[in-house]
């Protein structure tokens, strides 16, 4: 096989792949579980915001607030108790928790809204954007 060839394949089956797959490539550090989670395109414990854009997309809104010196952060993916994902809450960069009520959503963007309105400095939105 010439060495062109070669490399139209590699391309290929490269372009073949999904993106979750594509991304699990070059992240070696992910675990099976989290992995798995990925490629069903749902999330776990742990995932970090880059590995959760890749798996359910880019989030609606995003809000942040600073809880006991932990950078906490908040993106909602959907409004609507019918989404399969309606929320991921990331503690210091990392999943902690998902889909949780309505209460608890309102909660943590008056809490955020509060920050804003005292002068503290809130935890920093990162672009959403892919």
């Amino acid at each position: 096989m010439k060495p062109l060839h070669f490399v139209f394949l590699v391309v290929l089956i490269m372009g073949c792949a999904s993106h979750q797959e594509k991304y699990l490539t070059y992240h070696p550090e992910i675990t099976g579980d989290q992995a798995q989670a990925i490629l069903g395109e749902t999330i776990t414990f742990g995932l970090d915001k880059e590995a959760v854009r890749v798996s359910l997309g880019v989030p609606k809104k995003v809000f942040g607030y600073m809880n006991e010196g932990k950078q906490m952060e908040v993106w909602v993916y959907s409004e609507f108790e019918w989404h399969p994902y309606e929320n991921a809450l990331f503690e210091n960069g990392k999943v902690v928790s998902w889909n949780f009520p309505k209460s608890v959503t309102r909660e943590l963007k008056e809490r955020a809204a509060k920050e804003l309105l005292s002068g503290k400095r809130p935890a920093e939105e990162s672009s959403v954007e892919s």
